[in-house]
Order: C-alpha cells, then sequence, then structure tokens
C-alpha cells in the first residue's frame, strides 16, 4: 500500500510500558481509519491486539488493499 493511502497510527509511546493482550482469534470490529493523505474512512477490520488505549487492527481500504495499523481505542468498536 502506498504510504500516503497507509492509516496515520497512534503514538508508540502511549502504549509503552502496558500490556498488550492477544486475540485468541481475530475479532470483527469497525476501525476509522485516518490516512497521510487527509483522508477518513470507516473499514471493516479485525482486531489483532491491544492495549488499555490502543488497538492493531487488520482494515482493508476502499480500494480493497490490506493494511494493518495500531489505533486509538476510541477509533475501534465491535461489529
Amino acid at each position: 500500500m502506498p504510504l500516503r493511502n497507509a492509516a496515520v497510527e497512534a503514538p508508540p509511546a502511549a502504549r509503552q510500558d502496558e500490556p498488550v493482550v492477544e486475540a485468541s482469534a481475530p475479532i470483527p470490529v469497525w476501525a476509522w481509519i485516518s490516512t497521510a493523505s487527509g483522508k477518513s474512512f470507516e473499514a471493516r477490520a479485525r482486531a489483532l491486539r491491544w492495549t488499555a488505549r490502543q488497538a492493531f487492527v487488520e482494515y482493508q481500504d476502499p480500494a480493497g488493499r490490506v493494511g494493518n495499523a495500531w489505533l486509538w481505542a476510541s477509533a475501534v468498536r465491535r461489529r
């Protein structure tokens, strides 16, 4: 995926020293993705791991490309 279309991630420092929970199976979620080019969209995604404040998701963009990113927990909700 071109970098301009990739998700802007939540800062790594905000999850530093927090325990990371690994999903035993991917959890279907909706995720708000903001890209480096300034576009935003809600995507069908799968939560693969999370902390108290962030979630790591795998998502599909409107063009059908698959990406992944750490997002703020408030940008992710279960489907």
